[in-house]
């Protein structure tokens, strides 16, 4: 249980309200590079520009991530609490390696979903040791997902520079926006969902580095059967060997 102070800080964060950041993989790329990801020459995001086999094969490969950008409606809030719920009364297996935090300021769904995708991915991405990544990775590694979600809302290089990112794009994105950035990854042979809006990440089944993407896109399609309004508003962001 976490201590009043914990509570306290989780709340101050949850008070902050960041702009959002569109999904839009030359602004991921300069952000990502911002917080010293040194080889994006090597990795870096990139459109899915559809679902359909023949567009996923234009995604280079390997794919180590995808972030889903899509509408929270009533349909999307309800699937998420059930399978919430049944993982809290039946459990699942989750890998000692993954890495997951919590989000507690508002819009900050973008800058959560990278460190997700980028963290989960520390074996393939080069940081600057004086930069964000490298530092946040460090104060972070053996903490819990709300000690992270402290970390991050005390850290104001990352906020200067998420609000310099998101000031970067068409503007037509407000504060109050529904849209929602979560994180795909495989781990040890696994695909998990990273929402730090949830309790927890949920495994989606088996995955492996070769198929990580096709997978996400498995689960993508359940989900907007079930949440068919606002179909422009879905998109996917692969981060994936650069081309």
């Amino acid at each position: 249980m976490a201590s009043q102070q914990q509570q306290e800080q989780q709340q101050q964060g949850r008070n902050k309200h960041w702009f959002p950041l569109e999904s839009n993989p030359d602004i991921m790329n300069n952000y990502i590079a911002k917080l010293g990801v040194k080889n994006t020459d090597q990795f870096c995001f990139t459109d899915v520009f559809g679902l359909d086999d023949e567009l996923l094969m234009m995604v280079p490969q390997p794919v180590l991530a995808v972030l889903l950008l899509y509408p929270l409606t009533k349909e999307s809030e309800e699937v998420n609490r059930t399978r919430d719920l049944s993982i809290t009364e039946n459990g699942q297996l989750v890998s000692k390696d993954l890495y997951f935090m919590k989000q507690t300021i508002g819009n900050a769904c973008g800058t959560v979903g990278i460190i997700h995708a980028i963290a989960n991915n520390s074996d393939q991405i080069q940081f600057d040791r004086d930069g964000f990544f490298s530092q946040f990775m460090n104060q972070s590694s053996s903490s819990d997902p709300a000690e992270r979600a402290v970390l991050l809302e005390r850290d104001d290089k990352v906020e200067v520079a998420h609000s310099e990112s998101a000031s970067e794009g068409s503007g037509n994105i407000d504060m109050d926006t529904n849209l929602h950035f979560v994180c795909f990854v495989q781990k040890d042979g696994h695909l998990y969902e990273l929402d730090g809006r949830r309790p927890n990440p949920v495994n989606h089944g088996a995955s492996s580095p070769a198929t990580v993407l096709q997978d996400t896109v498995r689960v993508v399609k359940q989900y907007m059967e079930v949440n068919t309004s606002d179909a422009l508003n879905w998109s996917l962001v692969a981060l994936a060997q650069a081309a």
